[in-house]
């Protein structure tokens, strides 16, 4: 149960660095698309979006997924193995309050 959990949590992280290199993939192509128009607005935009790309691909690039995955699970399921009742509660307190902003905005 814990290791198929966990490879699904990995699994989880490795779908989002994925979908983040999707997003940085499109801002080049928008880049590109930009590479022909000028103006000032546009040559901020540009500027902008090349230092967001930039900055995105250094995060991904010192992301280690699996290991992130495997560690954030393995601490998880460690806590909830050392305090039983005290995640017990805490995930009864967070059920309570969902269902209390849930009601109180449907009410309206």
């Amino acid at each position: 149960m814990t290791t198929r959990t966990a490879k699904q949590a990995k699994q989880a992280v490795a779908e989002s660095a994925s979908a983040l290199q999707g997003v940085i993939d499109s801002a080049d192509e928008f880049l590109e698309s930009l590479r022909d128009q000028q103006g000032e607005a546009v040559d901020r935009l540009r500027t902008r979006i090349a230092a967001n790309v930039q900055s995105a691909r250094r995060r991904l690039d010192n992301l280690d997924v699996p290991e992130l995955a495997g560690d954030a699970f393995e601490s998880t399921a460690g806590a909830v193995r050392r305090h039983p009742w005290r995640t017990l509660a805490i995930g009864a307190i967070a059920a309570l309050t969902v269902s209390v902003v849930a009601l109180r905005t449907s009410s309206h």
